[in-house]
């Protein structure tokens, strides 16, 4: 190989170097080749007639080649912008709250209903779901990280609560008013959380109530009172004195302060580790079998005698309260 075309492999090859990883096409890099060789081509006749060094040849064709990768890299390219950043929520809002949450704060598991007015309401026990809402509702208010809460007349909670603001939201106590000092174990803790319920639950909920035992078959009608999510919905069963109510907009209470529901009826223990709910207006039973709880959560098994498209064929229920 001459020198000259030693030269031009090279400068060539320094081309492919020097574009590698940036972003050019390859109509780009040829037409730097060719702009390269039609003076590397001049440059040989300037040669052959004695008028041009070598020298002067692969320097005039390394600046072409220097001048046409910038304007190939440069000229007709779109800026490259920095990608905007995505805003995280630095400040929870009231309509972050909108919904149904456990205050989980030692064994005292109050849910509460967070409406868009700013009212609240207590969910105190399965009772208040089961019957019209009587109760007088409270309030709430946030004020940057300072969220208040009262859930009775005089009753008044102050916590700060802390980022991240998703399912999941942990608070400190600031102070209670003391008309509610003793509910809310007053000198038994300074964090706590509040956990989403409706209307879709934190996926990492737990019962609200430590579990004391092993799963036993439920026996007495005490064994399933109380106000139960269906793991993995945002289904609410709420059961107490023989009758049920169950729904996923339980929250939703018209001005006669009737509640949304999908279903009410009554249950029964029908005998040792089975129970059965006859919903109202249906002609036969949801007959579940090898029922067990540990008092924070019921474990069921629908019964092949069931209505048809009853359920399904397993369920857990976790107790809010």
């Amino acid at each position: 190989m001459t020198a000259l075309k030693e030269t031009e492999a090279r400068v060539a090859w320094a081309l492919k170097q020097v574009a590698e990883g940036v972003e050019v096409s390859t109509a780009d890099q040829r037409r730097v080749e060719d702009q390269y060789r039609e003076l590397l081509a001049s440059g040989r006749q300037g040669l052959w007639r004695g008028r041009r060094p070598l020298g002067a040849v692969v320097a005039a064709a390394c600046m072409v080649l220097a001048v046409a990768l910038a304007a190939v890299l440069l000229i007709g390219r779109p800026a490259q912008r920095p990608a905007p950043a995505v805003p995280t929520p630095s400040a929870l809002t009231a309509a972050d709250l909108v919904g149904v949450w456990r205050f989980d704060v030692w064994s005292d598991v109050p849910v509460w209903e967070f409406r868009a007015d700013g009212r609240l309401a207590t969910w105190n026990g399965p009772e208040d779901l089961l019957d019209r809402l009587s109760q007088q509702p409270g309030s709430f208010a946030v004020q940057g990280d300072l969220l208040t809460v009262t859930p009775s007349p005089g009753c008044e909670l102050r916590m700060r609560v802390s980022p991240p603001f998703g399912a999941r939201i942990a608070v400190t106590k600031l102070s209670i008013s003391s008309p509610c000092a003793t509910r809310f174990f007053d000198n038994w803790w300074v964090n706590a959380s509040l956990t989403r319920i409706l209307p879709t639950p934190d996926p990492r909920i737990q019962p609200g109530y430590q579990v004391g035992s092993q799963l036993q078959p439920v026996t007495w009608m005490t064994d399933v009172n109380g106000t139960w999510l269906l793991w993995g919905t945002s289904r609410i069963i709420a059961i107490s004195d023989g009758r049920y109510v169950a729904g996923t907009r339980l929250s939703d209470v018209d001005s006669r302060g009737v509640r949304s529901v999908d279903e009410r009826g009554t249950v029964q223990v029908v005998g040792q580790g089975e129970i059965t709910l006859q919903p109202e207006g249906a002609s036969c039973k949801r007959r579940f079998v090898n029922v067990t709880s540990d008092y924070a959560r019921l474990s069921l098994h629908l019964s092949g005698a069931s209505c048809a498209g009853s359920g399904a064929p397993e369920e857990s229920w976790l107790r809010l309260n």
